[in-house]
């Protein structure tokens, strides 16, 4: 193992510090750049929604399900096998 004298110190500490500033620069310009293009993806997305109500439990909540479905265009195999959450407001 080699000894440290003060000068490889030196040598050492202004290539990593150097190495450390370049990637931080790097990473800056690469995030200004990648950032506006995902916000751009995101925009365009649009998410079919569909919101059913009734007034209680007790009726038939099977044909409000079902009809959400149909207007979606959900087909029976995209949810076989799947769970549906309600929530209650």
């Amino acid at each position: 193992m080699k000894n440290w004298n003060r000068r490889d110190f030196i040598k050492v500490g202004l290539v990593l510090g150097g190495l450390g500033l370049s990637g931080t620069f790097l990473f800056r310009k690469l995030t200004r750049y990648i950032t506006p293009l995902i916000s751009n993806q995101e925009k365009k997305l649009k998410y079919a929604t569909f919101i059913g109500k009734v007034s209680s439990y007790r009726e038939n909540i099977t044909s409000v399900i079902l009809s959400g479905f149909k207007e979606l265009g959900v087909r029976p195999e995209e949810i076989r096998g799947k769970r549906i959450l309600l929530k209650q407001c």
